[in-house]
């Protein structure tokens, strides 16, 4: 089966392991529930629409994602993240509905290379900091759809030693001691931690 076009129905569960050769799924407007699992299309779907279900995950991670024109999985309030191949390439693809075309999501939900990770670690992939080690300003690189909210900076004796609302992408560190530090990143969707050396 080359293509399958299911949208607008009552289906609650959609299967479509046994077709490996699909170029174009359109599933739309349907209280699909669960999990659309599409790694197992490797020979290059180019169109996908399954927006306004109820989703919870969605896997498209094929090695093929380059030739995947169209994917459509807005208005889906369950789906915390999208799993592909490569998250700096999902989040550089536009949306453009009025054109049929590009990638949408909702905000609330992220694009990760593995989403059986929990948010913490979905977040921790996409959200860094440069250089470590650092001397005085670190950088703040966020490829998420997250909002940083608060940035805390704890010592090796889990001591607060700098504590920082987000209004920009530096996090200045000069006054601290060098060595281990620990820096404790929230956001709206979750918080992480991640280790800097300070010289």
């Amino acid at each position: 089966m080359r293509g399958l076009g299911i949208s607008n129905n009552n289906l609650n569960s959609l299967d479509i392991s046994n077709n490996s050769d699909l170029k174009y799924l359109i599933c739309y407007s349907n209280p699909t529930e669960g999990e659309l699992d599409l790694s197992h299309l490797y020979v290059g779907m180019y169109v996908l629409m399954c927006n306004n279900t109820l989703l919870s995950s969605l896997n498209i991670k094929n090695g093929d994602n380059i030739n995947l024109t169209r994917m459509w999985a807005h208005d889906n309030p369950n789906l915390t993240c999208i799993e592909v191949d490569d998250v700096a390439y999902a989040n550089s693809q536009g949306c453009d509905i009025s054109r049929s075309s590009g990638w949408c999501k909702d905000e609330t939900t992220v694009y990760g290379e593995d989403c059986n990770l929990g948010m913490g670690e979905v977040l921790a992939t996409q959200i860094s900091f440069y250089p470590n080690p650092v001397k005085d300003v670190l950088m703040l690189y966020n490829e998420s759809m997250s909002e940083v909210t608060s940035i805390k900076v704890y010592d090796t004796l889990g001591n607060i030693v700098l504590v920082q609302s987000i209004s920009s992408n530096q996090l200045d560190i000069s006054s601290l001691s060098s060595g281990l530090l620990f820096i404790k990143i929230e956001t709206n969707e979750g918080s992480f931690v991640k280790k800097v050396i300070k010289e």
